[in-house]
């Protein structure tokens, strides 16, 4: 790339994503489960999840998460075959802004998500994965 082009691609990025102020005196919550889990969160909980995704991902996602009036499905089996339980905590974390999607603080004014809400509704999330035979043809536990 010439420099003109890569000046443009880090003022496209900037411009974007690069709202740090956003974020001054903000206590993330931990990306990992393990951080979670040491910082107080018990693991997650698929029941409590489906509570956690009624409350602040239905509107978007729909009733059963199959895809709503602002959001795809979010327990497509292809989906949830690619995409690892970490994965999907980051993106309840920091939200999917090109695709019109909040983080873990703008689902409800006022009342950010808890370490423990995100925990549960990943939960919910995985939950939904197919077990058996995949894209691969392998059962889940002989996947690496």
């Amino acid at each position: 790339l010439t420099d003109k082009q890569i000046d443009i691609l880090v003022e496209g990025i900037r411009s974007r994503w690069g709202k740090a102020e956003n974020f001054n005196n903000v206590a993330f919550p931990p990306y990992s489960l393990q951080d979670a889990n040491a910082k107080g969160s018990a693991p997650g909980d698929s029941q409590r999840g489906a509570v956690v995704y009624q409350t602040y991902c239905a509107q978007c996602h729909g009733k059963d998460g199959s895809g709503g009036p602002k959001g795809g499905s979010v327990i497509n089996p292809s989906y949830l075959a690619l995409v690892s339980d970490r994965a999907l905590r980051t993106t309840v974390i920091v939200g999917r802004s090109d695709l019109g999607m909040p983080d873990w603080r703008a689902n409800i004014s006022g009342r950010p998500m808890s370490p423990q809400e995100i925990s549960d509704v990943v939960a919910w999330l995985a939950s939904h994965r197919q077990t058996g035979l995949l894209a691969q043809g392998k059962p889940n536990k002989e996947r690496k």
